[in-house]
């Protein structure tokens, strides 16, 4: 990757502007010249290794080794793994079981930034709710509610101070923020209530509608859950069993101490 800035300017709140060129190991093929792209810091534990996560952000969607086309993609810098295969062997494991739907794929990378080598680093699909990954964009319920991205995230009513039941909605012990329909949208949307433009001022009371009845509908669904799971009772109704089995199989295998806190993402 090529950017403006050295890496030490890049950091998690913004992206800094780039290009991105992928070849062949020895360089002997060129398989993507001069993608313009964005490229920020990710994580939270490992923002404080001294090997950084980025997150890239394509202008336009790109298909990379063959995956479906997407503008978000991941870099996963494994500092605290030093066999380097943890990750890549757990998302390798979750596509090969039957009852998982979307799982990121992911392929080995050496990374140069500016023409320096800061290291290998795991190339993995963004997870988001959209085409070609969690797919819920667009599909809605017969009563208009839509279909719904969420991560258990202890962190989100730190992000989102002050919109619990909008941004995130918590039950059964766990705080599960909004990734699709997208949180931020509704936070943009406050803002825009109030504008002077007429035409901005009704979509956004229209997303702030739309957030109100979705999120009223998602704190009663995962109420029924909780109370479902820990009565051992009807939880087959809420919760598909079989891929339920597969991703606690997945946790358990590789150990994943987040499963109880954050970075858990679930599609209803």
């Amino acid at each position: 990757s090529s950017t403006e800035h050295g890496l030490s300017d890049t950091h998690k709140e913004n992206y800094v502007d780039g290009s991105l060129n992928i070849s062949e190991q020895d360089s002997s093929k060129i398989l993507h010249e001069e993608m313009d792209m964005r490229i920020k810091l990710r994580g939270n534990s490992t923002l404080g290794a001294d090997k950084k996560p980025f997150k890239i952000k394509f202008d336009s969607k790109q298909s990379l080794f063959g995956l479906d086309k997407a503008k978000d993609w991941v870099l996963l810098a494994n500092y605290y793994d030093k066999s380097n295969i943890r990750n890549y062997l757990a998302y390798l494991m979750a596509n090969k079981l039957d009852n998982l739907d979307f799982q990121p794929s992911s392929i080995f990378v050496d990374v140069y930034f500016n023409n320096e080598y800061i290291g290998l680093y795991l190339l993995c699909e963004q997870i988001e709710g959209k085409p070609g990954r969690a797919d819920v964009e667009d599909k809605m319920s017969a009563d208009g509610i839509n279909s719904f991205l969420i991560e258990a995230d202890e962190r989100a009513k730190d992000e989102y101070a002050g919109f619990q039941g909008k941004c995130y909605v918590t039950s059964g012990g766990y705080d599960f923020a909004l990734k699709s329909p997208d949180a931020d949208d509704y936070v943009e949307a406050l803002e825009l209530a109030h504008s002077d433009n007429e035409e901005e001022r009704n979509e956004a009371n229209e997303t702030l509608a739309q957030f109100v009845k979705d999120t009223e509908w998602l704190q009663q669904f995962l109420d029924k859950t909780s109370e479902s799971i820990y009565s051992l009772k009807d939880y087959e109704n809420y919760v598909d069993v079989d891929s339920f089995i597969d991703f606690y199989l997945v946790q358990e295998f590789f150990k994943n101490v987040d499963v109880g806190s954050t970075s858990q993402f679930y599609v209803i």
